[in-house]
């Protein structure tokens, strides 16, 4: 393919791009972000228009003046390998990893004038970005660092949110993960989420209330993951989710809730154990 064959398929000049960056993001769980993350970057500057094309057509891009972002694929050697709550971020594998990236030429940090070029890019974009997400009803639309323990409570009931453990996890409006802190929130959603939970008739051994055990899952990391599968779909297709996993959301919420749960994945296998008398049917 030829940039002229380009044109009306990408948003791009193609004619204007002078430098093209590789941007790779290595996880180090299996968290589809992490803090212990790294991304690299890697330059072209010497690149043929078929080459130009290839990026385009099979990556997803970024361009910003002369400069073209292209992220490629991500390495998943230890989101695959890594057990749910775990990071090997600090680990000598890890380490050992990102190092043979950058004897391959990769970059830790893109060039100073590179990176304050898309800084400005980034605030145009996500002023523009939040104004959408609050015109198309979404509970988080706001910079992370504005938000305030009022900004997560969306279409939660005051009793749910007076839980204690949910309380505590939201009152400082800062670090809050979990569903809690998902980008794919809406009060609609919010609503058929706490109206699922509590049709659930309980195990009278749990001695739990139904919104108790859905605080404990809301901020847990298992929340984070399924919320990732909602993304994107119509409210109909979430609350099909909702209600097929209902079970097992309560079923974690009632074993994090434990004070014996040391917040490892080996510690909720062993209570599972424990307490599969006491655990609701899962499908």
């Amino acid at each position: 393919m030829k940039t002229n064959e380009l044109k009306g398929l990408v948003d791009v000049k193609v004619e204007d791009v002078k430098e093209i960056f590789l941007v790779k993001q290595v996880h180090a769980s299996c968290s589809s972000f992490s803090s212990n993350d790294v991304w690299l970057y890697k330059v072209i500057t010497s690149f043929s228009e078929e080459t130009l094309c290839d990026f385009l057509v099979n990556n997803e891009f970024q361009q910003w003046k002369q400069y073209l972002k292209v992220y490629v694929a991500e390495d998943k050697t230890f989101y695959n390998a890594s057990a749910p709550l775990s990071s090997y971020g600090r680990t000598p594998e890890f380490k050992k990893l990102i190092e043979a990236y950058i004897a391959q030429g990769w970059l830790k940090e893109l060039p100073e004038e590179v990176d304050k070029a898309y800084k400005e890019k980034h605030a145009l974009d996500m002023k523009k970005h939040y104004k959408e997400r609050k015109r198309n009803g979404f509970v988080l639309h706001k910079p992370f660092e504005e938000l305030l323990p009022s900004d997560y409570h969306g279409g939660f009931s005051k009793k749910l949110l007076e839980i204690s453990v949910l309380r505590d996890y939201i009152k400082d409006g800062k670090s809050v993960w979990g569903y809690m802190g998902h980008q794919c929130r809406t009060k609609v959603l919010d609503k058929q989420l706490e109206k699922i939970a509590l049709s659930v008739k309980l195990s009278p051994q749990m001695k739990s209330t139904n919104e108790e055990l859905i605080a404990s899952w809301l901020i847990s990391t298992d929340a984070r993951h399924f919320s990732d599968n909602l993304e994107g779909l119509e409210i109909w297709e979430q609350t099909n989710k909702l209600k097929k996993n209902i079970n097992r959301m309560l079923n974690l919420g009632f074993i994090y809730s434990r004070k014996e749960h040391e917040d490892t994945y080996e510690s909720r296998e062993k209570l599972e154990e424990v307490y599969a008398k006491v655990l609701l049917p899962e499908e």
